[in-house]
């Protein structure tokens, strides 16, 4: 059988406008027309129109892109977060850092999908990027508004304007996603308006809850193959049966998605580019924070019982289903193994003797202190815990390059940067490891991806510079 390994293509603004919330086809006919003219995002013109409340475009856009979505009008947090980005940049390309908590940055963007913007500000921040979609139009004049406002005052406190409210709709997005719950920064608590999935505002007007959250809602479902046509077979057919279902085409896509999901299932292609989903599998049933997930693995490839056994036994799969299967079948296995999940107490952080945050600033203080031993140990611990954290890996391979394990913290850079494919300090890393040890063709590989992914034009010519001396 053929893989495909060419996306899906997102799904128009327009039509999920339409379909999914109800918007009037002829408003959005009449924006799409004036778009060329005023050089606006259609859910900008429709939100300037009245046509609905900045919650359910943002709603909308969370669903297009696959991210969740921030309601900016009804939104407040402290001026000093903006200290992350400055102002400059944050007006070239409409990114608001509206949170800067521990090791994370999460930002307000309008395009979501620029991952070399995102993997600068990782590493020019130390932080890991969250990145939130906002509606366009809105994200500039809370750009301007908040920058301006820090300009005066760096103590200050960024408060959404609130739009007039829509009857009906405008109040089911009152809504705090709980993973939002921070501690309070300094005497003026954050306090944001976010849709966590795209689903939010349909479920919660039917009466069933924020997804993942309150009691009754739907299943959250990760799906995850290569191939297209049977990506969208698995969303429509666990859609039908009133799951939430999140999708992902490529094993690194696939493991981003399941710390941003947290689904209640995974189905699973055994075949994919990337990361094999064996070892997807594997990595989910070692971590004490996923390992509660039931995993379905599916292929046409590896066939049989004993195979089914062997798969289940060495890599702890739930249950195999092989293609080509019956819809009815693949329904049966999922409605058995959420049900299974459902009677089982679930992993928790806080039963945790360490959470992964402590395990890295511990490990992060040791490396620093001189005592490698330790703080390899302190990354194991909390890789133990979560196998998917990057900066984890990234910092048990600076410490086994430290110590001259050049061959274990090769193959730590290679874990990271599996994980987080932009990721540039592991790229340069890793390519300067592959030219010491004289591995010339995967060096000069590695430092092609780190030119691409490099922090500035400085940076990139310097290494364009280098990879032309080898060549």
């Amino acid at each position: 059988m053929l893989k495909n390994q060419i996306g899906m293509k997102k799904e128009l603004i327009g039509q999920i406008l339409a379909s999914r919330y109800s918007i009037d086809a002829k408003a959005i006919q009449n924006a799409l027309a004036r778009q060329k003219v005023e050089k606006r995002r259609l859910c900008s013109l429709l939100l300037r129109d009245g046509a609905a409340p900045e919650g359910v475009f943002a709603s909308a856009l969370g669903r297009q892109h696959g991210v969740p979505a921030i309601v900016l009008s009804k939104s407040r947090f402290p001026l000093e977060n903006l200290a992350s980005i400055p102002a400059d940049v944050a007006s070239r390309d409409l990114v608001l850092p509206f949170l800067a908590e521990g090791g994370k940055l999460l930002v307000a963007v309008a395009d979501p999908h620029r991952k070399s913007l995102f993997s600068e500000l990782e590493f020019v921040s130390g932080k890991q990027v969250i990145v939130y979609v906002a509606v366009e139009t809105v994200l500039l004049a809370a750009i301007d508004e908040a920058y301006r406002a820090y300009s005066v005052s760096k103590d200050g406190v960024f408060t959404g304007k609130a739009a007039p409210r829509t009857a009906g709709r405008d109040a089911v997005l009152e809504i705090v996603a709980e993973e939002m719950a921070l501690p309070e920064s300094g005497p003026v608590a954050s306090e944001f308006v976010i849709v966590s999935t795209a689903d939010d505002i349909v479920n919660i007007v039917a009466g069933k809850g924020v997804a993942g959250g309150a009691a009754g809602a739907a299943p959250r479902i990760l799906a995850v193959d290569d191939e297209p046509e049977i990506l969208e077979l698995l969303r429509r057919a666990l859609e039908t049966e009133g799951y939430e279902v999140h999708t992902a085409s490529r094993g690194g896509e696939a493991l981003e998605k399941l710390q941003a999901v947290k689904p209640d299932l995974v189905v699973l292609d055994a075949m994919l580019p990337e990361v094999h989903g064996f070892d997807i599998c594997m990595k989910i049933k070692a971590s004490e924070l996923y390992r509660h997930i039931p995993v379905l693995m599916i292929s046409a490839v590896y066939t049989g019982w004993r195979f089914q056994e062997d798969i289940k036994a060495s890599y702890g799969a739930d249950d195999f289903l092989e293609k080509p299967f019956r819809l009815t079948d693949l329904a049966r296995r999922a409605k058995a193994l959420l049900a299974r999940k459902h009677g089982q107490p679930e992993a928790s952080t806080h039963d945790l003797p360490l959470t992964v945050r402590d395990c890295y600033n511990n490990g992060v203080r040791l490396v620093k202190e001189g005592k490698l031993d330790e703080a390899a140990a302190e990354f194991l611990r909390g890789l133990s815990i979560d196998p998917f954290a990057y900066r984890l890996r990234y910092g048990l391979a600076l410490v086994y390059q430290q110590q001259g394990q050049l061959y274990q913290s090769m193959g730590e850079y290679e874990k990271t940067v599996e994980l987080k494919p932009g990721f540039f300090p592991a790229l340069k890393n890793l390519a300067a490891i592959y030219q010491q040890k004289g591995f010339r063709n995967k060096a000069v590989e590695m430092w092609e991806r780190a030119m691409n992914a490099a922090p500035d034009e400085h940076t990139r010519q310097a290494i364009k510079e280098h990879v032309i001396k080898l060549l």
